[in-house]
This record gives structure tokens, C-alpha cells and sequence, in this order.
């Protein structure tokens, strides 16, 4: 504060202070003149030394300390006083949630809405109140104070920094940064694992390269070569493996085959065709052959369905030089033995 006595001289005003000094009056900035008085300006206004104080706005409603600005007080450190100044927390201390105060906040923790909250893993607190981010090959653990570097067999960070990886997975890939990514879906890392490349339907990927998908196998898109179930047979570049057609079985995994009519017809191997034999049948899918019913056969190979079973009949020759056929379905003994019987009598 400072204390003046003025006169008018002429058209303006001059003014002595206590300590005798002559001048032009005029307040500090910060300071307004309250009738010859220069005062500090109060708090929750500013004042630039020469008008009276001006209000601050709902926006920006405190001082800052040197009463020359309104500002709104919301930094990580700034706090306003009982006075409506804008204060500053000293170090190791931070804002409250309604920025009147300060709390502690120590290294591995920062502040998150005035609370102070424990670093998150792959991410460090070095004590200045912020959250900082682990970058390229680094990691760290949940209240970390700094990051850790990976390396040795290990060399590349997960991509949220948590854990040091190889980096070897079918779509995973490390960028520019060391960090471990996944691909794009449809694209599979290369052979160095530094790059993704597209690999389509009907193709795995080998060592790096993509590949036709081998007979006996399938390839639907994931990069993987993945082997027949019994039942079902394949061919070179199938993207799902095929039921077995029916007539024929398919009784191993793995099994190749030929496109027949949307079902698969096995390959031969070792002299072995998979068509079901005389006296059995199959339908479409099939593992193994079904027997036909006893007294009943086929015949021919490949048959498809239970009415391919026919009943099968016995020829009789007589000494007269007659014959007769009866279904086999007649079972030796005492019935067959009658019906042999009469038909012998009637010849």
C-alpha cells in the first residue's frame, strides 16, 4: 500500500508520497487507487493499476497471484485460496478434486480428478503428478516409478507394455517401435515376424509363406493347415473338408480324395479303394460300411442304402432233374427240412 497527498496543479493532479517523492499519480498493477490510496486488489477481481478493480468472469472466477489476470485455477498443481487467489501447491503436493486444497501424491501413483491414484501397468509415476506412457520396448508393473527395458530372448514389449514377448505367433509382428502387434484379420506375419501378408481361403501359412492348402486338409482362412476328420476327405487349396461319398467310407483322418458331385470320393491307398464291399452299404459321411441284414446282400460293390440289400436265394436240384430256388432266410433245421421235404414229395 502506498500513502500519497495530492493537489491539482493545473489540470492534473500531483502527488507526494510518504517518503517525499513527486509524481503523476498512479497505482501498481495489482493495486487500484481507493481514494488516494493505492490498495491491493482483492482477491476473485483483477486490477491493472489505473482503474478500479474488475471483476472476474464465471469462467476464469480467481485471481492469479499477481492480481493482474483472472484465470480459472484447474491446473494439476493450482488451488485457490479462502481469498479467491489462484495458489500454487508445493512440490509433492497436488489439487484437490475442488482445487480449495492440496493432497500428496507420491512417486508411482498420479492424480486423476484431484484423487491420487496408483500408476496402471505400462505406465510410470516419476512423482510430478502426471501418468506417463511406456514406449517401444519397455514394460512395467502396476505403481511403477519408471519403465524397464526387454531384452535377450524376450526382445519386444506386449502392445500394452505389461510383458516382454517373442513375438513368434502365427499373426503377431513387431513394428518400428519393438512392440508386438497382432495382423489385420485375413493377413499373417511374414518370416522375419516384422510384417503381415494376406493369406487367402484355401491357403496356411509355412515358415512365413503362404501356402495351397495340402490334400487331406483344410484351410478356412486362419492360417492354419488343419487335418480331415474321419468321415470327410479333401483335395489340394479345400477350404472345408468334404463328407465321404456315399457308397464309399472314409476311416482315417488326413484322408485326400476328388470332388464328386459336392461330396469326396477317396484316393486309393495301398491297393485299398474305401468302396463298400458286396453284402454292405454306405451313406454320404460315412466312416465305415453298414452290413446289409442277415439272408440279404448286394449285388455289387459301392451300394448306398439299406434297400440295396436283396434277400438271397438257395437253388435245390431234385434227382428228377427239377430245381427250385427258396430264400436263404429259411434257416437250417427243422423248418427248412420241411420245406425240402415237400417240395421233394411234389416232384
Amino acid at each position: 500500500m502506498h500513502l500519497w497527498k495530492c493537489f491539482l496543479s493545473g489540470i492534473m493532479f500531483v502527488c507526494v508520497s510518504v517518503g517525499g517523492i513527486y509524481g503523476v499519480f498512479a497505482c501498481d498493477v495489482g493495486e487500484y487507487d481507493n481514494g488516494g490510496v493505492c490498495e491491493t486488489c482483492p482477491g476473485g477481481y483483477s486490477c491493472d493499476g489505473t482503474n478500479a478493480p474488475q471483476l472476474c468472469p464465471d469462467d476464469a472466477p480467481y485471481s492469479d497471484s499477481t492480481y493482474t489476470q483472472c484465470v480459472a485455477c484447474d491446473g494439476l498443481t493450482k488451488y485457490h485460496d479462502n481469498n479467491n487467489v489462484c495458489q500454487t501447491c508445493e512440490s509433492g503436493k497436488f489439487a484437490n478434486t475442488n482445487h480449495n486444497g492440496c493432497v500428496a501424491c507420491n512417486a508411482g501413483h498420479y492424480m486423476l480428478n484431484g484423487v491420487c491414484e496408483q500408476c496402471p501397468a505400462g505406465s510410470y509415476c516419476n512423482g510430478d503428478g502426471n501418468i506417463n506412457s511406456c514406449q517401444g520396448a519397455e514394460i512395467s508393473d502396476a505403481g511403477a516409478v519408471q519403465c524397464t527395458q526387454c531384452d535377450g530372448e524376450t526382445p519386444y514389449s506386449n502392445s500394452d507394455h505389461t510383458q516382454c514377448v517373442v513375438c513368434d505367433g502365427l499373426t503377431e509382428y513387431y513394428d518400428n517401435n519393438n512392440v508386438c502387434q497382432t495382423c489385420a484379420t485375413g493377413n499373417f506375419a511374414n518370416a522375419e515376424h516384422n510384417d503381415c501378408i494376406a493369406c487367402n481361403t484355401g491357403h496356411y501359412m509355412l515358415n512365413g509363406v503362404c501356402e495351397q492348402c495340402p490334400a487331406g486338409s483344410y484351410c478356412s482362412g486362419n492360417g492354419m493347415s488343419i487335418a480331415c476328420s474321419v468321415g470327410t476327405c479333401s483335395w489340394a487349396g479345400a477350404e472345408s473338408c468334404v463328407s465321404c461319398l456315399a457308397g464309399y467310407y472314409c476311416p482315417n483322418t488326413g484322408m485326400t480324395g476328388s470332388n464328386r458331385n459336392n461330396s469326396c470320393k477317396p484316393n486309393s491307398v495301398d491297393n485299398n479303394d474305401y468302396i463298400c464291399p458286396i453284402g454292405t452299404f454306405s451313406g454320404t459321411g460315412a466312416s465305415s460300411c453298414i452290413s446289409c441284414p442277415s439272408g440279404t446282400t448286394t449285388n455289387g460293390t459301392g451300394k448306398t442304402k439299406a434297400d440295396d440289400c436283396k434277400a438271397v436265394s438257395i437253388k435245390l436240384s431234385f434227382g428228377n432233374g427239377s430245381n427250385i430256388e427258396i430264400p436263404s432266410v429259411l434257416t437250417v433245421g427243422r423248418i427248412n427240412t420241411r420245406v425240402v421235404k415237400n417240395v421233394s414229395e411234389n416232384n
